[in-house]
């Protein structure tokens, strides 16, 4: 959305982004961001934090999770729910997801300590995240490792940015994942093949 945002009006859009998560924008050029000094889900006082320093801007809240955060849904979904709060007026899924810092060195040297074979095709696996639990992993990573494959699991590979795991999916056959971040970062690699692993519960607006 902010990449299209950018697209049309030639105007880099601000974004408000908690310290923890701060690394993730260096992967791209078309924001302006601004540091939310602490947790994610403090929605509340991030409003008021970004309204004071930014008066007079246009503020959209995207949030559908957050301490005494409550929404009366809209859409089907929560990730479409996301997507309706920004007002993007372009349909869900139709825009790429867009990293164009990329350090090709970086995700190259990450790559080559991970992959110990590069005459061996490679499955990437992620099955550590937390909304998605998956508890059938170790008999689905067993049999994976049967196919002659050679099977990485990214659960825990600690990146110097996040977004450099681009270079192993750029080297893979494919991804096998839970809902996490290695799952949505798939979607700024269109050519490699994915596997979601995502809830169905505990209703069908928690579905992804």
């Amino acid at each position: 959305v902010l990449k299209h945002e950018f697209d049309v009006t030639g105007v880099r859009p601000k974004i408000l982004v908690a310290k923890d998560y701060e690394s993730l924008l260096d992967g791209v050029s078309y924001v302006e961001r601004i540091v939310w000094p602490h947790s994610f889900d403090r929605v509340h006082e991030a409003s008021s934090f970004v309204a004071r320093r930014l008066s007079g801007h246009q503020m959209i809240n995207c949030s559908v999770y957050g301490a005494g955060l409550h929404i009366h849904p809209e859409m089907w979904s929560f990730d479409r729910e996301i997507w309706n709060k920004s007002g993007c007026p372009v349909s869900f899924g139709r825009l790429p997801l867009v990293f164009d810092q990329r350090d090709y060195e970086r995700e190259k040297k990450l790559a080559d300590s991970l992959i110990l074979d590069k005459n061996v095709p490679v499955i990437l696996t992620a099955f550590s995240g937390i909304s998605s639990p998956f508890h059938g992993y170790e008999k689905l990573h067993a049999f994976l490792r049967r196919t002659g494959y050679q099977i990485i699991d990214i659960s825990h590979v600690r990146a110097e940015r996040p977004y450099d795991l681009l270079g192993l999916y750029d080297r893979a056959m494919g991804l096998v994942a839970t809902d996490s971040f290695p799952l949505h970062l798939a979607a700024a690699c269109p050519k490699l093949k994915t596997v979601a692993l995502i809830t169905d519960g505990p209703t069908p607006w928690h579905r992804s």
